[in-house]
């Protein structure tokens, strides 16, 4: 995709986490089920019960229109070998007011999105803004949901701003991308950490250039008014919704934004609301910690674990290979730290751990492209998408004001690394990111919100991304919301968990929503 040119407002983008799931209980397997509180339905009245609760709204059948067209064979080879054999997909774009804080009338931006299920009504899907993009994301949710849903629904997709094959913000030099990347989750001195600083402010200071006014244009707080311009556009009086991760954060801010527009949310994963940056940061590399000893006690309890009898044994000599020797790959060199970023995103996906064992046992064994590959879409474009390095960098940093400085990197780097051998160097360099890039100017801010209908919020337990026990916190936080505690590992429990998919299909398709926590078995 072409670069951002300062001067040009509108851009045309290219159409571009093995814990075995198991049935739902609530309240633990010892107890006997919390029962299952009918609370709304299609039929439900608008005003709130006698008990002063709101219900569940109905689902609609949308009354506008966007103009979709059929992208399936696009969609399959952007899929890979994750494509589906039957889905069809179709796809549309959104035009979207492509403003900055303070700096109005710069124009539009196409937001990309894909539809795949024969439903009459609509159900959004937003990832988090540095994985998997929306439109790819929901064609994979899609096989995981049942035959109901699909014919229920229309899954649609969004690749946000800035995401996927969406506004291009491609602006950080290749170079610094990989250095970021594949630096030494060892270095913990401010002298050791100098070419990661210089790597940051190279790309802080790239993408200030490149995007100009644009640059504080990309955060959740945008990307929850795309969602109600799309909402507006599909002739839906509610957004009926699903978001994972950092995309559930995004949908609570359209909930405090938009709350007459809050139809059935589901939030699978929300951060920590009570946390800052450095709070966060340790929350994941502790959770991460705690993934990869689940990882590594499945793969020796298995039959035919890749790394042998001893898994923790073979992965530490490798990465200690790694870091005296780079292995070569048809990219960037699978170092100590690119290979660590590599299994932190292989632990997010509970489904492909068998194939995370075979991909380090390649390592093992010379084979370092399987492992690297993992981490070439932060890297690269590919299949349309643009590199999702610089979602994590420019979207991350403008949905936050904390800017930690080089020196307190460092500190936090020799403490973590303690605390957490494999992931705490990591954590502490990601909040490096920040450090050079402006801070955003203030938003209005949004008032806390009573009155939302029920919104099922699911925690899993050992989420490398967005950590179990800060998602519980803030089911505490968000009025209305229903704890779905699944004790399993990986991002995200929705089609995943037979439990947590079922909690979540109950209530989406009628209104079913439970009294109390569910907790749901591993």
């Amino acid at each position: 995709m072409p670069r951002i040119d300062r001067t040009v407002a509108v851009l045309c983008a290219a159409l571009a986490v093995i814990l075995t799931a198991a049935s739902c209980t609530a309240g633990g397997s010892e107890r006997p089920p919390v029962p299952l509180l009918i609370e709304g339905s299609d039929d439900a009245p608008d005003a709130a019960g006698p008990d002063g609760q709101v219900p569940v709204p109905e689902l609609e059948t949308p009354a506008g229109m966007l103009a979709w067209s059929d992208c399936t064979a696009a969609t399959v080879d952007r899929l890979g070998t994750a494509a589906g054999t039957s889905a069809e997909y179709q796809c549309a774009q959104l035009v979207a007011p492509l403003e900055a804080p303070g700096v109005p009338g710069l124009g539009s931006t196409p937001v990309n999105l894909l539809r795949v299920g024969t439903g009459p009504t609509p159900l959004v899907v937003v990832n988090d803004a540095a994985g998997v993009p929306g439109t790819l994301f929901a064609a994979q949710l899609a096989e995981s949901l049942s035959p109901e849903m699909l014919t229920t629904f229309s899954l649609i997709g969004v690749d946000r701003r800035g995401t996927g094959t969406s506004f291009d913000t491609s602006c950080v030099r290749p170079q610094d991308r990989e250095t970021v990347l594949s630096y030494d989750p060892a270095a913990t001195t401010t002298e050791e950490l100098r070419a990661l600083q210089s790597a940051t402010e190279s790309a802080a200071k790239e993408c200030t250039l490149v995007l100009d006014e644009l640059t504080r244009a990309f955060d959740g707080f945008r990307t929850a008014g795309d969602l109600e311009q799309l909402r507006g556009e599909l002739g839906l009086e509610r957004l009926h919704a699903i978001g994972r991760g950092e995309g559930s954060q995004t949908l609570t801010t359209y909930a405090q934004r938009f709350p007459g527009s809050v139809g059935r949310l589901v939030l699978d994963g929300v951060p920590d609301p009570n946390l800052d940056a450095v709070g966060l940061a340790e929350e994941q590399a502790r959770s991460a910690e705690s993934a990869l000893d689940a990882f590594l006690t499945d793969c020796a309890n298995g039959p035919d674990c890749a790394l042998g009898p001893d898994p923790r044994q073979t992965l530490d000599a490798l990465l200690d290979e790694l870091a005296a020797s780079p292995a070569p790959t048809e990219g960037a060199p699978l170092t100590r730290g690119l290979a660590t970023n590599a299994i932190l995103l292989g632990l997010a996906d509970r489904a492909s751990w068998p194939e995370l064992a075979d991909r380090i046992a390649g390592a093992v064994d010379g084979r370092g492209q399987d492992l690297a590959a993992l981490v070439e879409p932060l890297l690269t474009s590919a299949g349309g998408d643009q590199p999702r390095f610089e979602a994590m960098l420019i979207s991350g940093c403008n949905d936050t004001r904390d800017r930690i400085p080089p020196n307190r990197v460092a500190e936090l780097a020799s403490e973590w690394t303690q605390r957490h051998p494999y992931f705490g160097g990591l954590a502490a360099q990601r909040l490096m990111l920040c450090s050079s890039w402006p801070i955003p100017t203030d938003e209005p801010e949004s008032p806390d919100v009573d009155g939302l209908p029920p919104i099922p919020l699911i925690a899993t337990a050992l989420d490398p991304v967005t950590p179990g026990l800060g998602s519980a916190k803030a089911a505490e936080a968000l009025s209305g919301s229903v704890l779905v505690d699944w004790q399993g590992a990986g991002h995200g429990a929705l089609g995943v968990s037979t439990c947590a998919t079922r909690v979540a299909e109950d209530y989406l398709l009628h209104g079913e929503v439970p009294a109390d926590t569910v907790v749901c078995p591993p």
